[in-house]
């Protein structure tokens, strides 16, 4: 029982690992990107960032997820496919809240 628990927190923690790397490599392209002199270009930074984060996250977990999950699932790692799904989950609430947030601005 011990073992399944581990397996599930580390698939969770393998998900949110690799969205977290998403999320400085967006951040870093961005603002590369990004000239505070430029009119053309935007001057609130703070939520162009939020919000494209929140969509290469969303949009890079199809990329990445799907194959992990057919992999996991051949192979039989139940708990491992477990502990993904929820990585996933909670990736999926927070791209919710931070969007429910931006929305009111």
């Amino acid at each position: 029982m011990r073992k399944e628990l581990v397996k599930r927190v580390v698939g969770a923690f393998l998900t949110l690992g690799v969205n977290l790397l998403i999320f400085f490599i967006t951040v870093f392209l961005y603002t590369s990107y990004y000239q505070p002199g430029n009119p053309i270009r935007p001057k609130r930074i703070d939520i162009d960032i939020i919000g494209l984060i929140g969509f290469y996250i969303g949009l890079s977990q199809f990329i990445y997820l799907i194959p992990m999950i057919i992999f996991l699932k051949r192979r039989n790692k139940w708990n491992w496919l477990r502990g993904a799904i929820l990585g996933a989950f909670m990736t999926v609430i927070l791209n919710i809240t931070f969007f429910l947030t931006l929305s009111r601005l």
